[in-house]
């Protein structure tokens, strides 16, 4: 049994509280944290989280950190954040002055709706998976800006006779402003030169994101990198400050967190999704690292 551990867009609606949405597909959601408590946002409950969706966060102002696939980012003002369906959100802490803007798509909606020029873009996952972060100009901000709140205008307008199709026009005009602003940036978005050791650490992710369930020994992803497992584990304590059982374990159990906001999933059937001999070993290990059990912090959750 395969339980999903990706998040559908409607169930990930009920923790946000979105500001403007369409449907259950397109949401806009709101960050001030000069009006939210300081650590609203790091207590949200649906993190961390996979979701089937698309995600723009623009900047604004103030700062925050965001974890991706076990990576922190810095958000600073005039930068967006693009986040894909394969990206697992760990984790976000603001400061007081952070403002932003959030739009969510449903990723069967983007796929249906967006022009094929579109498609070159964003679809460059490899660059920006690795690159999930731009810097942009004033006037590149203050366009997404202008352009996000032409689509949240377009929401309003129910009694149109078109109402779907002119959200998706709106939509598709936000995506191609935002494609039009990567396509200029295409050459800062290549991958700079890394040393050995961050090398063996960026496959390493690569190895750990694809096997993490089923694997949780650190000799399989040495014997995959073609290196021993000390020198696999010094080499991620260098680059890092975390061996790779800290990794491994880390991983696991983000991915129990996501699995445990299922209700429909058993501790029992998660227990073999990730590959634990059975569920009081898999219950040992997250209460030890998280200090709970998983049934409280489903209960918590």
């Amino acid at each position: 049994m395969n339980a999903p551990s990706t998040i559908k867009i409607e169930d990930f609606k009920r923790g946000i509280e979105p500001t403007d949405f369409f449907e259950d597909q397109l949401f806009i959601v709101n960050f001030d944290n000069k009006v939210l408590d300081e650590k609203e946002i790091q207590r949200k409950t649906w993190l961390p989280v996979r979701l089937n969706a698309v995600s723009f966060l623009l900047v604004e102002d103030g700062t925050a950190t965001i974890k991706l696939d076990h990576v922190p980012y810095q958000l600073t003002p005039n930068t967006v954040l693009l986040i894909m369906p394969v990206h697992i959100v760990q984790e976000m802490v603001a400061d007081k002055d952070f403002k932003g803007k959030f739009l969510i798509s449903d990723f069967e909606f983007i796929q249906e709706n967006r022009p094929s020029k579109i498609i070159a873009s964003i679809s460059n996952y490899v660059q920006l998976r690795k690159n999930p972060i731009l810097s942009l100009t004033q006037e590149e901000i203050s366009l997404l800006m202008d352009s996000l709140e032409a689509l949240r205008a377009k929401f309003h307008k129910s009694d149109s006779y078109f109402h779907q199709e002119v959200v998706q026009i709106a939509f598709a005009s936000f995506l191609l402003d935002f494609a039009d602003i990567i396509m200029s940036k295409k050459e800062h978005l290549s991958v700079q030169k890394v040393s050995r050791r961050e090398d063996i650490f960026n496959n390493f992710l690569k190895l750990l994101l694809k096997h993490c369930k089923e694997q949780h020994a650190v000799s399989f992803y040495a014997d995959k990198l073609f290196i021993t497992s000390q020198y696999l584990s010094l080499a991620l304590k260098d680059v890092t400050g975390k061996t790779a059982n800290e990794w491994i374990n880390e991983a696991v159990l983000v991915e129990a967190k996501i699995l445990l906001k299922s209700p429909n999933i058993t501790i029992q059937q998660i227990a073999d999704e990730l590959n634990f001999s059975d569920q009081s070993t898999f219950g040992k290990f997250f209460k030890k690292h998280v200090g709970v059990s998983p049934l409280e912090y489903r209960r918590n959750g």
